[in-house]
């Protein structure tokens, strides 16, 4: 039987940033899917609920805590990873705790690193079987 595909979500409001992280994602064999607004990634959720989501911190419509919130009520197994320049305003948000935070600058290989811990880290999450 093979392994369905794990999906997930990239959402930054720079879109090279989203379309260089999803590239790279896909290349090592995950379904990503890059959005440039926190709304647009909501509005997705009626089609598609990410195993994990990437997110940008500061952005300009909603701070990707609450967005990565939104998205964790649809899947409460998704897995957060936070992307943050400002790490100070990460510390005073009251969900802060509930997700992984990778600090600003960082490099592709280190996210990659992040999202193969975080999907590793529940080794008996459910996912659908593929038809």
């Amino acid at each position: 039987m093979l392994q369905p595909q794990i999906s997930g979500f990239v959402i930054d409001d720079e879109e090279a940033i989203a379309d260089a992280i999803a590239a790279m994602l896909t290349a090592n064999g995950y379904a990503t899917t890059p959005f440039y607004s926190p709304a647009a990634a909501i509005d997705a959720l009626s089609d598609t609920i990410p195993d994990f989501v990437i997110t940008d911190f500061l952005m300009p419509e909603m701070d990707g805590l609450t967005l990565a919130g939104n998205i964790i009520q649809k899947n409460p197994k998704c897995r957060v990873i936070v992307l943050s320049g400002n790490l100070s305003a990460m510390e005073a948000h009251p969900d802060r705790h509930r997700f992984s935070v990778l600090r600003k600058p960082l490099r592709l290989s280190a996210i990659l690193a992040a999202v193969q811990r975080e999907m590793n880290f529940d080794a008996d999450r459910e996912l659908p079987e593929e038809s």
